[in-house]
């Protein structure tokens, strides 16, 4: 079973990264999933680029296989458990900053 990450994703769709692709190719669907918090971020990240609703139908094709689990209270707790064990690593990954739009 994998959990994909946004960087993962961000490669397939950009075509940038061949194994990424041919892993993905080889893999069952099913054997895929996808985190709602990745969904948001590649749904930001169409947002921000020059061709939004290209983008967006890139996005969309792409996830369409696979499920998407919903983050919540016991991800969150498994989230920080990683976080920390990377850090402990030496491997740290930044944090995900969301600025709301002014009211």
């Amino acid at each position: 079973m994998y959990l994909l990450d946004t960087n993962v994703c961000v490669q397939y769709v950009r075509g940038r990264n061949a194994l990424v692709r041919q892993r993905l190719a080889n893999t069952p669907a099913a054997d895929v999933m996808l985190c709602s918090i990745v969904l948001a971020e590649l749904y930001l990240g169409a947002l921000r680029s020059a061709r939004p609703a290209q983008n967006r139908a890139k996005i969309d094709a792409f996830v369409q296989p696979y499920r998407s689990v919903a983050f919540d209270d016991t991800a969150a707790d498994i989230h920080a458990q990683i976080r920390r064990h990377l850090e402990k690593l030496g491997t740290p990954i930044g944090p995900t900053i969301c600025k709301l739009p002014p009211s």
